[in-house]
Formats: structure tokens, C-alpha cells, sequence
């Protein structure tokens, strides 16, 4: 669900005193053949774990910047990509802060993605076949290319007001992506700001996973409201919970631009 958020087109706008836009809906993304964007993505993760009086701590970057072309789209939909992976990296910082960087499996290599009978298919730019590895780091990257949901028709179904919270309804929570086990306890969104062209909403979330971990979340997107072209993305997020008799608590923060290349 939160990926479906990255589509977001602003039209509409309409100005109430003061001056400044007050209110504002959102059409049907459509996307054109050729259009190409660099999207750069860094999630930080730090883990800490309370052992008795010692706290363990340890961070982890990953950062895949990529390169990707439309070749091919069924209305408003991207069905087909091609993408050149520029950096695909893990860097893991232990306790004494040493640092250890491994390229992930799709660094420096190129692919063509598409939507094919409902299911996600991919090959090499030279049309050599990929890895289990690559195809499933390229299926969490395109994982709703191709594909319409509940919560796109919630959003641009409605007039939105800039400030105002909008409970999620409970047939677009069901496209939220947890696992069995997990209850998600709420989710609502906001149009909260305009800085030039660019609008913002924020989303916050909370659930508990199947093992019992508390997770809090906020989402931030940041969209041009003359272009409609998305600029980037933030999320960041906290779960806790007892693991082994040891109390844990994992701290997540996603950074995502996008650029017209």
C-alpha cells in the first residue's frame, strides 16, 4: 500500500483566504513511453539490543541508485521497465565501528522488467536469464509495477483539505503488506503542506507483528504540484519488542529521491 502512495498527481487546486492553496484532487497518474528518472534510495537501520547492563548496537546502510526507462505502459500503468543499476551496496557498522560494504546482487548490471499474466518477469538488458538472487531484489523494487489497487482509488476518489486527517477505510488496510499474524491498529493520512510547487503528504501507521513487536510508522511524500512528477519520499519507523529475554528495539528511516534524467 505505501508504495502506491509514489503515483501521486495534483490537480485542482482551490484557494481560500489568506491566500495559499486550501484543498486540492488527485487524477489518475499517467506515465508516457521514454520518460526516464534516476531514483536514488538509502534506508538506515540501526538495531539495538539491551543484554542485561551492556546495550548492543549495530547500524546498516543499504543504498541502490538506478536508472529507469518506461518502454512500454497499458493506460495508466508502467508494464514494462528498463533499469541499470548504478549502485547496489550494504554496509554494515558493528559495535566497534568497523565498516563492511558488499555490493548488492544487482550492481552494475542492467535489466528489463515487465508485468506479464499478472506475475513480475525480468531478464538481463542482453537478454541472459537472472538470478534467484536478482529476481528477488528486482521484485521488491517493481513490486506494484503494472498494477492498480484500493488505495489508488482512494486517493484520487476524493477532495483533499490541506491539514485534515482521513482515517484509511478498512478495504484499503486490507492491501496493507503484512504478514500473517501481524494486526495493523490504525492508519490515516494528511495533505499538510505546500512549499512552492511542491505538496506533502504524511501517513502514520502502528501494528503488531506476529512476535509480538510494536512498530510505529510515518510516511512522507513530497509530490510537484504543477508536474505532478513525485521529488521523494521519506519514511521512518520504530519497532520494539523482547527477544530472547533481551529487550530490542529497531530503528528504520528511508530516503527516496526522484530525478528527471
Amino acid at each position: 500500500m505505501t508504495r502506491a502512495l509514489l503515483v501521486l498527481l495534483l490537480v485542482g487546486f482551490g484557494f481560500g483566504c489568506g491566500g495559499g492553496a486550501k484543498s486540492l484532487r488527485l487524477p489518475t497518474f499517467t506515465p508516457a513511453v521514454a520518460q526516464a528518472t534516476v531514483v536514488d534510495e538509502k534506508i538506515t537501520s540501526r538495531h539495538e539490543v539491551h543484554a542485561d547492563t551492556e546495550v548492543i548496537e549495530s547500524r546498516m546502510i543499504v543504498h541502490r541508485r538506478a536508472h529507469r526507462r518506461v518502454v512500454a505502459v497499458e493506460g495508466s500503468l508502467v508494464v514494462r521497465n528498463s533499469v541499470r543499476y548504478e549502485v547496489d551496496e550494504t554496509t554494515t557498522i558493528d559495535a566497534s565501528l568497523a565498516n563492511v560494504a558488499v555490493p548488492g546482487p544487482l550492481a552494475g548490471k542492467s535489466y528489463e522488467v515487465w508485468r506479464e499474466n499478472d506475475a513480475l518477469e525480468a531478464k538481463h538488458s542482453d537478454g541472459s536469464p537472472i538470478t534467484a538472487e536478482e529476481r528477488t531484489a528486482l521484485g521488491k523494487a517493481f513490486s506494484t509495477m503494472g498494477t492498480t489497487s484500493a488505495w489508488e482509488s482512494f486517493l484520487t476518489g476524493r477532495a483533499w483539505t490541506r491539514g485534515e486527517t482521513i482515517e484509511v477505510p478498512t478495504e484499503v488496510l486490507a492491501e496493507f503488506p503484512l504478514v500473517e499474524g501481524d494486526e495493523l491498529h490504525r492508519a490515516s493520512i494528511a495533505w499538510v503542506s505546500l512549499d512552492g510547487s511542491v505538496a506533502t503528504f504524511r501517513a502514520t501507521y502502528a501494528y503488531t507483528t506476529a512476535q509480538g513487536f510494536e512498530m510505529e510508522m510515518t510516511s512522507e511524500q513530497r509530490v510537484d504540484r504543477v508536474t505532478g512528477i513525485e521529488v521523494g519520499n521519506r519514511y521512518e519507523a520504530t519497532v520494539r519488542g523482547t527477544a530472547d529475554g533481551h529487550a530490542w528495539v529497531q530503528e528504520v528511516e528511508a530516503v527516496t529521491t526522484y530525478e528527471a534524467e
